[in-house]
């Protein structure tokens, strides 16, 4: 891996714990669609 390649990588990662944040709020949801998909 090259510095620019670490360089990039560290200027996303805001964006992928954003994106992360957002599934992880959608997956907690109790949702119809969750609820089926996880049976308990």
């Amino acid at each position: 891996m090259s510095t620019s390649d670490v360089n990039n990588i560290l200027q996303n990662l805001p964006d992928l714990r954003y994106r992360i944040m957002k599934i992880h709020r959608w997956i907690n949801q109790p949702t119809i669609f969750n609820i089926n998909l996880f049976p308990s």
